[in-house]
């Protein structure tokens, strides 16, 4: 099932198979099945304030946009909220 999702992943935000990897790892090692959802809550409010960072500082969305610091910020957020 955690391939499953991580390929879905892949293919929805094009990110590269290192950002996968990680996944992979958080997923199955730091969350429970029932976090999964609060997590990629997280991840997206992380991506999209990522993605703004780097429009603001480019002024255009061509270019790399490095997705890991979304995927750690989502799980050291999720901790303060008492969900991990």
């Amino acid at each position: 099932m955690s391939i499953l999702f991580t390929l879905i992943f892949q293919k929805a935000s094009g990110c590269g198979f290192g950002d996968v990897k990680l996944v992979i790892v958080i997923v199955n090692f730091l969350l429970g099945g029932s976090h999964v959802v609060d997590y990629l809550a997280m991840v997206c409010v992380g991506a999209m304030i990522s993605i703004s960072i780097h429009y603001l500082r480019t002024r255009s969305f061509t270019g790399d946009i490095a997705f890991a610091p979304a995927l750690c910020g989502a799980v050291l957020a999720m901790h303060p909220l008492g969900i991990l």
